[in-house]
């Protein structure tokens, strides 16, 4: 039984609850039992129809959902945000040696928590951008509205025959770089939290009494008992740097690829 201590501890929801949540969040399921589920308000008539004409050996991509509500509740708009990107498939990885027959397979090693590869590997993540500079977001759909859309372009690419969904379209859009292996995104999201309260200087992340609040990732392991798995091996490879802000900032565009890490067997991004 965990203390009060432990189960509040700045970085236990990262390292314990959120990685048994995420875990083997996706999978596949029959195209049209999941379309007439989630689409019900839309099956009726020519809708019903098209669902039905379906090939009854299509599957799609499908999500847990009891994970889905409790990270929804958990994790609000990061969570929704990230779950539109791998939907649309907006995490892409560029092994970047052209000549490389395994990419695929140097991708699956970057994402177990393998960064010993000498040929290197840049992550980004594309996000929706609203074109009025005055807000960064095109809407703020829910979770429900996010899975209705991406349900009915997968219904229009099953009828057209598409072996994989197109890259979308957003007209606008901001590219991020993500890096695993190190912890960091370059979005205003993960910056923001590592310039809390520190006037946007490193030297700065102080408490009270003047002691720096920056701590060494054994310190912020430590702080959760108990904690394994992959995440704790991402987390604790060479290339974190020595000392972190703490808790450990936490974007989108990270929590994305932390959830492709945990559903490998599932291609969630794009391999280029």
């Amino acid at each position: 039984m965990e203390s009060d201590e432990e189960l509040f501890a700045p970085n236990s929801s990262l390292l314990k609850i959120i990685p048994s949540l995420i875990k083997d969040l996706f999978y596949y399921e029959e195209s049209s039992r999941l379309l007439s589920r989630f689409l019900q308000s839309d099956v009726s008539g020519l809708t019903q129809q098209r669902i039905e004409g379906l090939n009854p050996a299509l599957r799609s991509l499908a999500i847990d959902e009891d994970k889905s509500v409790m990270l929804t509740l958990m994790l609000g708009r990061l969570f929704i945000d990230a779950f539109e990107m791998l939907m649309d498939k907006c995490v892409e990885f560029e092994v970047c040696v052209e000549e490389i027959e395994n990419k695929g397979e140097l991708v699956q090693n970057y994402l177990s928590g393998d960064f010993n590869s000498k040929v290197p590997i840049l992550v980004t993540a594309k996000q929706k951008m609203s074109p009025f500079p005055s807000s960064k977001r095109v809407n703020e759909e829910p979770i429900d509205a996010v899975r209705h859309r991406v349900l009915i372009n997968e219904l229009a690419r099953l009828e057209a025959g598409d072996q994989e969904a197109s890259p979308p379209d957003f007209g606008i859009y901001q590219v991020f770089s993500v890096d695993l292996k190190s912890w960091y995104c370059n979005c205003d999201e993960y910056q923001d939290q590592m310039a809390d309260n520190s006037e946007n200087h490193p030297e700065a992340y102080r408490k009270e009494k003047g002691e720096f609040s920056l701590k060494s990732m054994e310190e912020i392991i430590s702080q959760s008992r108990g904690a394994s798995g992959l995440l704790l091996d991402i987390l604790t490879s060479s290339e974190i740097p020595t000392r972190h802000k703490s808790p450990l900032p936490l974007c989108s565009h990270l929590l994305a690829v932390i959830i492709c890490s945990y559903n490998r067997k599932i291609e969630l991004y794009r391999v280029k």
